[in-house]
């Protein structure tokens, strides 16, 4: 396997006048959703959320949390994914225990949905951000080109790719990659646009995720006849941020009684659905909680 995953680049075409990311994930995308046995086109859905949200999430130079949420869909109740820098991701999905996942396609679930997308800059007393799109595309991609263009008034164009790989000896492996490239303010004529759009339409999905292609590799053989620049990559890593401390919180919240209440077998699980790891919480633990107040 490849060294040259789990990572995004950023690369400038046109002399400066279209901005670019090119993402691949394998093992980091493997370890998410192998911890949940999601139907196939909830796999491909919510790993697509996760390059996206990597993608958005790594162009702030300062410490934000970026979420998406993918909700009001028919048949799920819910998708979220974050993305909290530098370059960390988590996600996971509530299904419809009503539905039948078998006689269910990919479009299906995105369509007619609402996928939303709030910033949180951690450092900053900036407001949070929240913006909101309902998903009339067959694609999250093109979902995502629309929302960029209502929003910010920025072409846009995405092209995502999910599949799995059987590594010799090893268990099947998910493969996730993404290409998001977008037109600056300064590019008045068209022109720069244009050729890259021209490129653009030359990548073959099956080349975002093939393990033995390297991302530099693809980008220069894909623009350097428009003066490629790369910059330095951004390693993305699957940490969930539940803690033993957060759960301690939530019992705090809800007050002695009501915890006490809770109590089966006289112990409270708290589970985190991003990681699937729980927190137990017996009678001396609750009781500790509360003295220390």
């Amino acid at each position: 396997m490849n060294k040259n995953n789990n990572l995004i680049i950023p690369f400038t075409i046109c002399d400066d006048f279209v901005r670019g990311r090119i993402i691949k994930l394998d093992s980091e995308l493997s370890e998410i959703i192998s911890q949940n046995n999601y139907p196939e086109p909830v796999n491909r859905v919510l790993a697509e959320m996760l390059l996206i949200s990597a993608m958005l999430g790594s162009q702030f130079k300062e410490e934000i949390i970026l979420s998406i949420q993918l909700q009001d869909s028919e048949f799920l109740k819910y998708v979220i994914v974050d993305y909290r820098s530098p370059g960390l991701v988590r996600g996971y999905a509530q299904l419809d225990n009503q539905v039948d996942y078998t006689k269910v396609k990919y479009t299906d679930l995105i369509r007619d949905s609402i996928l939303s997308v709030t910033i949180d800059r951690k450092l900053t007393n900036s407001q949070r951000y929240q913006g909101i799109i309902k998903i009339e595309a067959d694609s999250l991609a093109k979902a995502m080109e629309e929302y960029f263009f209502q929003s910010e008034q920025i072409k846009t164009s995405i092209k995502l790719s999910f599949g799995n790989l059987l590594i010799p000896g090893k268990k099947k492996l998910f493969c996730g990659g993404g290409i998001m490239i977008q037109q600056m303010p300064d590019d008045v004529d068209q022109q720069h646009w244009q050729e890259a759009q021209i490129f653009f339409n030359t990548i073959y999905e099956d080349e975002l995720i093939d393990p033995e292609i390297l991302v530099e590799k693809l980008l220069y053989s894909l623009y350097h006849e428009l003066g490629v620049k790369i910059f330095d990559y951004i390693a993305i890593e699957h940490k969930c941020n539940c803690s033993r401390e957060k759960a301690e919180n939530i019992i705090l919240s809800i007050g002695k009684d009501e915890a006490m209440n809770s109590l089966i077998r006289d112990v409270i699980e708290i589970d985190c659905q991003f990681c699937n790891k729980s927190q137990k919480f017996t009678i001396e633990d609750i009781e500790n909680l509360y003295n220390k107040e």
